[in-house]
């Protein structure tokens, strides 16, 4: 499947059904790439955009080693945990309880994002338990 093609239809339809198959898309990944802090490798990055703290994820590789550093002002080594994806969303939203607004997936060119309660409500409605997720570990 082609992330940037179902960002482009989803960003041209511009409806929640098309929005909805996107994170369905995200949902179905074996795993996903989070992208950690430059300065502590054990921490994930947390970056402000909008005025808002958001987190970084990344559908592949190639999607991380491309776009990942636009975010940054200088060329930097980057850190990264995969983990698979079932793990990884319940445990993002556990952030907003320390003031992070959303996720930023594929943050770049045809990146897109959503918020935690947002994604809170999707995952719910799949079954997993939000609580009881544990944090990711580097590999």
């Amino acid at each position: 499947m082609d992330f940037n093609l179902l960002v482009e239809t989803a960003n041209q339809q511009q409806t929640e059904e098309a929005f909805i198959q996107l994170i369905s898309e995200v949902q179905q990944l074996e795993e996903m790439f989070l992208l950690m802090s430059p300065g502590n490798k054990e921490v994930p990055f947390f970056g402000e955009e909008d005025n808002k703290n958001w987190m970084y994820v990344y559908t592949s590789y190639p999607q991380l080693e491309t776009n990942a550093p636009l975010i940054f002002q200088e060329s930097v080594q980057l850190h990264y945990v995969k983990i698979p994806t079932h793990e990884l969303l319940p445990w993002l939203v556990q952030h907003q309880e320390h003031g992070v607004y959303g996720v930023r997936i594929n943050e770049g060119p045809f990146g897109f994002w959503i918020s935690l309660s947002d994604l809170r409500n999707l995952i719910s409605e799949t079954g997993v338990s939000v609580e009881q997720v544990t944090s990711p570990k580097n590999e």
